[in-house]
């Protein structure tokens, strides 16, 4: 009898590592997050980017706080973990330029002119979300 519980514990250990490595998010182990938009918050001005979509920002020329808010395929708020990134490229460093401060915030630079941000929520070395979104900068 000693060897089936010894057995069984070590089962139960191993199905417990087993779940804690696959991808984690604020939901749980395991679970992917199905991002259906982001909501793109530079300075006072706002957009939604839904997924497949785009977004479009007019801004003056400054330093801007930057966040983004991430809601489901449902519409509703998805609490991500600090193991995603918001990760922002840009078309034209001149006119725009992001600087992480946390792992989904940060400021974004800008000088009058246009420029296209691809706007990216990043997990576990994959990408959950990704758009385009059009700045026009006076």
């Amino acid at each position: 009898m000693q060897i089936n519980t010894r057995a069984a514990r070590v089962l139960g250990v191993l199905a417990i590592a087993g779940a804690l490595a696959g991808c984690e998010d604020a939901i749980g182990p395991g679970i992917e997050v199905d991002i259906g938009a982001v909501v793109l918050s530079v300075g006072s001005q706002t957009t939604v980017v839904p997924a497949g979509g785009s977004g479009s920002l007019s801004l003056a020329s400054g330093t801007h706080d930057l966040d983004v808010t991430v809601r489901d395929l449902d519409g509703g708020a998805l609490q991500l973990g600090f193991d995603y990134d918001l990760v922002i490229g840009t078309s034209n460093q001149g006119v725009a330029r992001y600087s992480a401060l946390t792992n989904l915030g940060g400021t974004l630079v800008t000088a009058p002119g246009t420029a296209t941000l691809q706007v990216e929520i990043r997990h576990d070395g994959h990408s959950h979300f990704g758009e385009p979104v059009s700045v026009t900068v006076n």
